[in-house]
């Protein structure tokens, strides 16, 4: 994947920030790691702006996720479940989005068994996820299978229009969300039942080519709506 179509100095910010948040995470320096974690979703914010600009979407998205990104880590119950909720606009923004790209109905879509099967293998590994975590999660398990069901149906989603248009540009919107879908299965894991330190170092590997790729998807579409 490559980083070209970041200008230079946003490029030179957001890869250093992400080699710096995995390794202080890696160390267990979350405090420090806070510092620079904002400028993953920053350097993508300023870049869109000055090149592109033209759909709003883009912003929701990332402010929503710089927001979820700064109180994630908190041990507090309520930063917590205020994270939950900026990722979970996030989702329903990504599912908006998606929505717009549909030149039919889903309804009408779900008819043909090709488009029914992602629905149908998200649905099974969002249930398997829930089964295996819900006796960790206490008083957080309905928050989050409600932002879990949302980003599962957005990855799925993803994945229909991708089958019904294969545009370049939606093909990274279908590779971002599948892969936020793999690292949002990984943080709830890992912060519930592993608690590992070198994990969270995996879990900003996973999620900085996420934003990337859903910011290229944005940067490259033909249609600018909203």
């Amino acid at each position: 994947m490559s980083m070209n179509s970041l200008s230079f100095y946003p490029r030179v910010v957001f890869i250093l920030s992400t080699i710096i948040t995995i390794i202080l995470r890696m160390l267990g320096i979350e405090l420090i790691a806070l510092i620079f974690t904002p400028f993953l979703t920053l350097t993508l914010i300023y870049d869109y702006h000055i090149t592109v600009g033209k759909d709003q979407t883009l912003y929701f998205i990332l402010s929503f996720c710089l927001l979820g990104d700064m109180i994630v880590m908190s041990d507090n119950f309520y930063y917590f479940i205020s994270a939950l909720m900026a990722y979970w606009g996030a989702s329903i923004l990504f599912c908006i989005a998606l929505n717009r790209e549909l030149e039919e109905p889903l309804i009408e879509l779900l008819k043909k068994w090709k488009y029914i099967i992602p629905l149908l293998v998200y649905g099974i590994y969002y249930l398997l996820l829930m089964y295996f975590i819900k006796p960790y999660l206490k008083e957080l398990f309905i928050p989050i299978i409600i932002y879990s069901a949302t980003l599962s149906f957005a990855a799925a989603l993803s994945i229909i229009v991708y089958l019904r248009r294969k545009t370049k540009s939606i093909a990274y919107f279908t590779a971002g969300l599948v892969l936020l879908s793999i690292t949002a299965s990984l943080i709830g894991v890992n912060r519930f039942y592993l608690e590992s330190d070198f994990l969270h170092g995996v879990e900003t590997l996973l999620y900085a080519p996420t934003l990337y790729l859903l910011f290229l998807y944005f940067k490259t579409k033909t249609n600018h709506e909203f």
